[in-house]
């Protein structure tokens, strides 16, 4: 069960570190347009780590509103895509970062979430490829085969017929922690005991099309703001001239 936990509090290690990324995308060059990226490429890393843990390619029909095929197909053939992906996460981080004094401050906040993504790779490959020591495992197993084929000579003596459903129910039970055990050794899965890690990544996907609906709306009402005043800075512009003309034909009248 450890095993599981483990996995778990990575997963959401790594929930959080995306989330992390996303908000932090605020303080890019573009904060629309970085928010968008980031949060494209915390979906693809996602992904990526589903597939490298199962040992399966990444399929065109688990792709989103936020990630196109042909940008995730070419993850298929790498050794390690969850790492391609940080690595090309990186290199936008830092075309994207701010021309100003804080340029600094901001990749060294992005690096720190770089390496935690990194980490989490390295946690959920140590739990994947660390199996249970086979010596261990059979020596349990023996134990329990052996000790339900001698529990019958014990209780049919002295319980009679009853002694039959309650040594199925028995071995029922005891067969069927073993088998959850199995399963939850290896937690990446998609058997019924293991993660539901689908359901991780649709959750982090709604949250981070709202995110960058939240601020492609903003950025719209910024352009409309300023598309507003260009108007309002045309209009007394040109209405400037009339006026002046108004007045000098007052003057005029009033000489007169």
């Amino acid at each position: 069960y450890d095993r599981w936990w483990e996995a778990r509090k990575t997963w959401q290690e790594v929930i959080n570190t995306c989330r992390t990324f996303a908000v932090a995308a605020s303080g890019l060059r573009d904060p629309a347009a970085g928010t968008r990226l980031v949060c494209e490429s915390c979906m693809c890393f996602v992904l990526a780590l589903k597939s490298h843990l199962r040992e399966e390619p990444i399929e065109e029909k688990e792709l989103g509103e936020l990630l196109k095929w042909e940008s995730i197909e070419e993850l298929n053939d790498s050794a390690c895509p969850p790492l391609s992906v940080v690595k090309q996460l990186n290199a936008d981080v830092v075309a994207n970062l701010p021309d100003n004094h804080m340029a600094s401050v901001v990749l060294d906040g992005f690096a720190s979430l770089i390496e935690q993504l990194v980490d989490s790779i390295g946690t959920c490959e140590r739990i994947k490829e660390t199996p249970m020591v086979f010596g261990y495992v059979a020596t349990l197993r023996s134990f329990l085969m052996l000790w339900l084929v001698t529990l019958p000579l014990a209780l049919i003596g002295e319980y009679g017929w009853i002694a039959t459903p309650a040594m199925a129910m028995i071995s029922f039970l005891f067969l069927n922690v073993e088998q959850m055990a199995l399963e939850i050794e290896q937690p990446f899965g998609d058997d019924p005991n293991d993660l539901p890690i689908e359901e991780y990544i649709l959750a982090l996907e709604k949250e981070m099309l709202e995110m960058i609906a939240d601020y492609d709306k903003k950025a719209e009402e910024a352009k409309r703001a300023a598309a507003d005043g260009a108007d309002r800075l045309t209009g007394d512009h040109e209405c400037g001239p009339a006026l002046v003309v108004d007045i000098a034909v007052d003057v005029r009248v009033a000489h007169y």
